[in-house]
């Protein structure tokens, strides 16, 4: 841990060093070693420390990574302030950020290496489908805020930027296998080829099964009748040096996952193949650092549950970024940049196809107004139209003409000062807002099926408006020497516009003789809360943590509650506690990781009700790892999971059980 290092001198130092300055193609390592912390371009394109960001923004490293046991990226967010993870089982997972929680949340932008992963036909990411193995990854950005300027629509709540090691700079090789309680078997492989400073290529691979839903649990009773969920991940990634300053990059990257779901308008065996091909370009010239970027994702989903029983939908989303980044006067940096996204979703579940095309422009401008003060703005707009090719539903009351006249225009911004009134302190003053834009199922769904004597209609709306966050902030940070520890301290209002409800998300209500449920902004909402957090790391070889985390909440509704299935804002705990305690010398290492949260209100939809109401009480979750390096590359560990009680209900699903897992990596 360093401490006493100025705003400018970092600043001046990082712009020297770094060129080009785009993420992926920064010698991250040469950087953290050099500052002893680590370094972020994420928020403008510059690499800075993360504590000088405008942002709310803490990272977790690869060696938190480790040393946490986890399985899951959902696993390592647990134990975060201002962090809410609902987890019904090994591979059902839903992550959210500062408040308003929710199954299949759709507020949370996730990056992998700037590639979005964030599935645009429900809105929500599919954790367990995510194609990166955890030893592959250099350092997990968490910034707590909306940035949609910043990073691009649907950051509305937060953003996860998970960044991998760079076979340009990386020579990353290492195997691991774990095996464990309830039949767990998890394994990955990562191997890297280099040409000296020319090429590099990256391959990883892995999966993980588990055989934890036996016949006498909860999932069976509810339909689930796969009995070893699963997944498994392949990664291919690339880069090209033809001249210096300029980088050419490629991704592949193929995953399936096979799980249980209860988050979903009914519960549910979820099947999941997911596929990605992203090609880069980055360029030093004249007129600035140019980046091109052009990926296509694509999601195949198969769903059986006992309402709908079964159905399939598909979506592919093909996105083109362009972004220059200009500096001028050593003090300034201006990024101007244009994206345009197609997103398409077909398959039994539309009865037909129904797309959006989005068209964005962004520009940032950082000024280093003096060595201990900058100051960031950025703002963006996007414009999305949307269009459905499907026949007409009867009882549907929008036609079909009606769903191709929606249109959706949304800005968003962001503002942050930061102030080092000396080497040790550090304020940052942010305002920001961030846009959700419809899903393609909120905007152009329509499903009929049949509800016992009733018709029930499940649609989307044509006339929806994007849902926004608007954030006020105020963050401290302390270096403390003689701890060899640091403190931080943020405080928040935000208020929240025009949420979204999807309609598989809804309550149905009667109309004209059927039962319909159809999407809709069904309100507002004001919240307030912080974070407050302390961790050290001393020469003898402890590391500790302590935060806490309020969020307080108040919604205004625009509906009749009856339509709303849960109590939205009561929905995430109103306090949480996260601890850590861990201590490494020579070939040992032991650590602690635990977690206290308040009750909260949640819902459950089974074979006899739909969306009854069930409180959470609070719970205390207990993590443990202790490791032993065998040789130089060989560490075997042994993880303990949920070690308070046997079985944790965590939300109203499926209750958490708790796990051992034996492992063993090397390196080689």
């Amino acid at each position: 841990m360093r401490f006493g290092v100025s705003l400018g001198t970092v600043t001046a130092t990082l712009l020297m060093l770094a060129r080009p300055a785009l993420a992926q193609e920064v010698d991250y390592g040469g950087l953290e070693a050099l500052f002893g912390a680590p370094v972020t371009t994420s928020a403008t394109g510059s690499p800075q420390l993360a504590s000088q960001a405008p942002a709310d923004m803490q990272i977790i490293t690869s060696d938190d990574i480790r040393r946490s046991g986890a399985s899951n990226i959902a696993d390592i967010l647990n134990f975060v302030a201002g962090i809410d993870v609902r987890q019904d089982g090994t591979l059902s997972d839903d992550v959210s950020i500062r408040g308003f929680s929710q199954s299949l949340n759709p507020r949370l932008l996730v990056l992998i290496n700037g590639r979005e992963v964030y599935v645009e036909d429900y809105g929500y990411v599919a954790w367990q489908a995510l194609p990166v193995q955890l030893p592959e990854i250099r350092q997990i950005e968490i910034v707590r805020g909306p940035a949609s300027a910043l990073f691009g629509f649907n950051a509305t709540s937060g953003v996860i930027n998970i960044i991998t090691y760079d076979p340009l700079h990386d020579d990353t090789n290492v195997a691991s296998l774990g095996l464990g309680s309830d039949g767990t078997l998890e394994g990955s492989l990562i191997t890297t080829a280099q040409v000296a400073n020319q090429a590099g290529l990256r391959i990883s691979l892995g999966g993980l099964r588990t055989n934890e839903y036996r016949e006498d649990s909860q999932a069976s009773t509810q339909g689930y009748t796969e009995p070893r969920p699963h997944e498994g991940n392949f990664n291919l990634d690339g880069r090209f040096v033809p001249r210096p300053g300029m980088v050419v990059s490629a991704e592949i990257t193929d995953s399936s996952a096979d799980s249980y779901n209860p988050s979903f308008y009914a519960p549910s065996i979820e099947i999941y193949r997911t596929r990605s091909y992203k090609l880069g370009f980055t360029d030093d010239t004249r007129y600035g650092l140019f980046s091109l970027k052009f990926y296509i994702n694509r999601n195949d989903q198969n769903s059986n549950d006992f309402l709908v029983q079964h159905y399939n939908l598909a979506n592919q989303v093909s996105v083109l970024q362009a972004n220059d980044l200009l500096r001028f006067a050593d003090v300034h940096a201006v990024r101007i940049g244009f994206e345009y996204r197609d997103s398409r979703a077909w398959g039994s579940a539309y009865g037909g196809t129904a797309s959006s095309k989005d068209y964005a422009a962004n520009l940032m401008w950082s000024w280093q107004i003096t060595p201990e003060i900058s100051l960031t703005n950025a703002a963006r707009i996007d414009h999305l139209v949307f269009s459905l090719v499907a026949n007409p539903v009867p009882i549907n009351p929008y036609t079909i003409a009606d769903y191709n006249r929606a249109t959706v225009t949304a800005t968003s911004y962001n503002s942050g000062l930061v102030f080092q009134p000396t080497t040790q302190d550090r304020i940052r003053l942010l305002a920001g807002r961030g846009a959700q834009a419809p899903s393609l199922i909120e905007e152009d769904y329509q499903h009929e099926s049949q509800a016992g004597p009733f018709d029930l209609l499940l649609a989307g709306s044509p006339d929806l408006k994007a849902s926004t966050l608007d954030n006020y902030e105020v963050d401290y940070d302390r270096d403390l020497p003689a701890w060899q520890a640091s403190a931080s301290f943020a405080l928040y209002y935000q208020i929240d516009r025009d949420f979204l409800l999807s309609p598989i998300n809804i309550a149905p209500q009667f109309s004209d003789g059927s039962l319909a449920a159809i999407s809709r902004n069904f309100g507002n909402a004001t919240a307030f809360g912080g974070e407050f957090g302390i961790h050290g790391a001393q020469e003898s070889g402890w590391r500790w943590n302590l935060s806490y985390a309020l969020f307080t909440a108040h919604e205004h509704l625009s509906v009749p509650p009856s339509s709303i299935p849960f109590d939205f804002a009561d929905a995430t705990p109103t306090s949480e506690i996260d601890f850590g305690l861990g201590y490494g010398m020579g070939r040992l290492e032991a650590d602690l990781q635990g977690k206290w949260q308040s009750q909260y209100a949640d819902y459950n939809t089974n074979s006899e009700k739909a969306f009854y109401p069930v409180e959470v009480r609070n719970f205390t979750s207990l993590n443990a790892r202790i490791g032993y390096a065998v040789t130089p590359a060989l560490t075997l560990a042994v993880v303990g999971r949920e070690l308070t009680a046997p079985r944790i209900d965590e939300t109203a699903g499926l209750p958490v059980d708790r796990r051992v897992l034996f492992t063993a990596t090397y390196g080689f």
